[in-house]
């Protein structure tokens, strides 16, 4: 999987779980702060196994890079 294979709104995704942490530790999302479009985008991504999906209190589910999605994003290919 390329950085440069992935559609403007999954890159949009990924670039907002990487969130502007100094330690690179993605921060992750609540399934419904993201607009219909980008949660498309989401489930493509975990499709690709770039992103995870974690269930939190009262079934929240949160969305995260994994380890693969950081190095595609970060170096371009994983």
């Amino acid at each position: 999987m390329r950085f440069n294979d992935l559609s403007p709104a999954q890159v949009e995704v990924m670039n907002r779980m990487a969130g502007w942490a100094s330690d690179g530790e993605a921060i992750g999302y609540l399934e419904d702060m993201l607009p219909a479009r980008l949660l498309e985008a989401v489930v493509q991504l975990d499709r690709f196994g770039l992103v995870r999906v974690d269930i939190g209190w009262r079934g929240a589910r949160w969305w995260h890079l994994t380890e693969r999605g950081h190095a595609v994003r970060e170096h371009g290919e994983g």
